[in-house]
């Protein structure tokens, strides 16, 4: 978020050890955006590798008219495809700042509104999933202590629920999936990179540790869970592992 060119964010790019966004050849303004787009620049980025097809990316820097959260990193995300939407919450700024707010951008007009001023105690790292209209996020970091406090936010009302998740230690970086009735918990950091894997019945409110995993846990990966399917993946993380499925 922000213009990831300026001095600042290039600077606090290089403190996180990440290389600023340099683009590799200007192009016009695509038709794939939308009419009432407010896309400023538009650049297509080219790489090819030896012996495989050329990947083609098209990047954009979208500037929504009216008011806009804090940039930010570390936040957590969901999308609404009731109300195809864009839901973030946390977050720590470049100067330190840890972040407890929650934002959504319309995905039709590109415009944001602040739905939360302050959900929890401000962090980053926390991580988040979709089930039905709850929000649900865990754990996460405020640069002094972990967390593992397991709370939702109805996206339609913002009303915030708290739920007893003290069993759990605290960790940041966790991996989500759910199912029509439960919350699964994987994995996560906390000095250490755990593989335990918690289920929480939403109707219920009952938790099960589940044992014996047969692959490792995973820190700062990527996943991607949809209520009401069977299967969920997550892909990567600090060490490369390949991308697996959970059932």
């Amino acid at each position: 978020m922000g213009n990831t060119t300026s001095r600042s964010n290039i600077e606090y790019l290089k403190s996180v050890g990440a290389p600023p966004m340099m683009p590799v050849k200007r192009s016009k303004q695509s038709e794939y955006l939308p009419a009432n787009s407010s896309a400023k620049s538009v650049y297509s980025i080219q790489t090819k590798t030896p012996g495989k097809p050329p990947f083609n990316g098209l990047w954009s820097l979208m500037i929504p008219d009216g008011s806009s959260p804090i940039p930010r990193s570390g936040q957590c995300q969901i999308y609404d495809p009731l109300k195809d939407r864009l839901i973030i919450a946390y977050g720590v700024t470049s100067s330190g700042k840890y972040l407890g707010d929650m934002w959504e951008l319309d995905l039709t007009t590109f415009k944001w509104k602040k739905l939360l001023d302050n959900i929890a105690s401000s962090r980053t790292n926390c991580s988040s999933v979709l089930w039905e209209r709850e929000m649900f996020i865990f754990g996460g970091l405020d640069g002094k202590k972990l967390y593992s406090d397991l709370h939702s936010i109805n996206i339609d009302t913002g009303k915030i629920t708290f739920y007893d998740s003290s069993m759990i230690k605290q960790r940041e970086k966790s991996i989500l999936f759910v199912s029509n009735t439960s919350l699964f918990i994987w994995s996560g950091f906390n000095g250490v990179i755990f593989n335990d894997m918690y289920e929480f019945n939403i109707r219920n409110q009952h938790w099960e540790v589940i044992n014996d995993l047969e692959i490792s846990g995973r820190r700062a990966a990527s996943f991607v869970s949809i209520y009401g399917e069977r299967y969920q993946y997550v892909f990567g993380s600090t060490r490369g592992h390949p991308l697996a499925r959970f059932d």
